[in-house]
This record gives C-alpha cells, structure tokens and sequence, in this order.
C-alpha cells in the first residue's frame, strides 16, 4: 500500500505547532512528510528550524518538484489569477508542484495556496488557520477608469492607469 504523501509549506513550521503530531493526527503514523527545498530556506526562526530538524529526524524528507509539477503548478495559478506581482512566491509554487508530483496533500495556511489546490483539485488542510470555504474569483479593475479585465493587467490600456486585483467572490465548492 502506498503511503500518503503529506507536503509541509513554511506555515506548518511557523504555527507553533508540531508538524509531526499534526500529520499524524490527520493523516496517520504511515504518513510521509515531505517539505519542499525553497521551504527550508524560508525558515529562519530558531523554532522553526528546530521543528525542521525534527520533522527530518523523523523520516521527513527535503524534495525538489519536477519540472512538469512547477508548469502545472504555474498553469493553475495563472488561471486563478494567482500568479504574478503580490501572488505566489516561488516556494510556494514549489509546495504545490510537489503535491501534483506525489498526489500529496498540502499542509498550508496560506490562502493563495489553498485557492489553486482547490483549482487543480489537490486536497489540502489548514494547521492553525479556518481555511478558504471555496475557489476564489479574481477581479481585476482599473483605477482610472473603472474597465475590468478577466487576466492580470498592469496598465490599462484605455487610459494609462493602474490596474488593480481585488478578491471577488467565492465560488462555492
């Protein structure tokens, strides 16, 4: 049987709270802990490298994503309008191309994260955090003269404005 793959984000390691009970509580003792390689170099805390060094004394293992996960994780954050200036990090793409690789599930309180697992249907949890309720929908408007675009826009090509993203709806799931 094979075991489930559980990816860690920095924010699993940042909740003052133990990866490792919280895996295996949700998940089971068979659980494999994987954090992903740009997790470890956000970790900056004493705490947080401490619980990092457990995690891995336990059996969890630092990965790297395919390339085929990083364009898979980049093609859902571009259609939930998640990628770009003020969106996902690298590490954070990197969480999710992990979990497109394995089939994983995402420990993350990060809201932008959980929108395009919930996009690309990869199950996710939050550790500390409530967690989205839905997809979100991205609304991208102008500051000068109020257009709205369905993708990310930097300047609006009608009167030179900036562009801006807002969190729109959720879209129930």
């Amino acid at each position: 049987m094979k075991k489930r793959c559980v990816v860690l984000d920095t924010s699993a390691f940042l909740s003052g709270k133990d990866p490792i009970s919280f895996v295996e509580k949700v998940f089971g003792r068979d659980a494999e802990i994987l954090v992903p390689h740009g997790v470890v170099g956000e970790l900056r805390s004493h705490m947080a490298r401490m619980s990092l060094e457990v995690v891995l004394g336990a059996g969890g293992r630092v990965v790297h994503p395919t390339d085929g996960g990083l364009g898979l994780a980049k093609k859902m954050a571009l259609e939930t309008g998640d990628l770009g200036e003020g969106g996902l990090t690298d590490t954070d793409l990197e969480v999710i191309a992990v979990a497109f690789d394995t089939d994983g599930v995402v420990v993350s309180d990060d809201y932008r994260i959980q929108n395009v697992c919930s996009h690309a249907g990869i199950k996710f949890v939050s550790i500390s955090e409530r967690g989205i309720k839905g997809e979100w929908v991205w609304v991208y408007r102008c500051s000068g003269c109020g257009r709205r675009y369905s993708s990310p826009v930097d300047v609006c090509p009608v009167c030179g404005s900036e562009v801006i993203r807002k969190r729109g709806a959720e879209k129930k799931g």
